[in-house]
């Protein structure tokens, strides 16, 4: 809902989308990352959490590392360029079109469709980290 609300805030004249700044997607990756992890260790006991990161081979530990990392990173850059890349094409399709009947349902178009999917793909993807852990 907090993602939801964030992408949703930026309909309204004068106010910015939150997830427009890169902080506060990357916070919720880092969060998304932590939980995930938690939850991996809390189900599967430290040992069998740790062992999968040596899995299939021993010297693929470094790989696997980067992969988790690479999943914030992924997630993160995901939602901040689509819902920048939203605000840019509004702002440019403004300026070339005088503010007149187009900039308007773009702005309620980027902001409450796309802004909604990109909740949904990022809180999908979430889970999916999530349920990785568990299996």
């Amino acid at each position: 809902m907090f993602l939801l609300v964030s992408n949703w805030i930026g309909i309204v004249p004068h106010f910015e989308e939150p997830t427009k700044d890169l902080n506060t997607p990357l916070s919720l990756g880092v969060l998304g990352f932590v939980l995930a992890h938690y939850v991996g260790i809390k189900t599967k006991g430290f040992k069998g959490y740790i062992k999968e990161y040596f899995e299939p081979v021993f010297f693929m530990m470094p790989l696997n590392l980067i992969g988790e990392v690479a999943k914030i990173v992924s997630i993160s850059f995901r939602l901040f360029g689509n819902i920048m890349g939203g605000a840019i094409i509004i702002l440019v399709v403004s300026y070339l079109t005088y503010n007149l009947i187009l900039p308007p349902f773009l702005n309620a178009f980027f902001g409450l469709f796309v802004g909604a999917v990109q909740a949904f793909v990022f809180t999908m993807l979430t889970i999916v980290y999530i349920s990785v852990q568990v299996k």
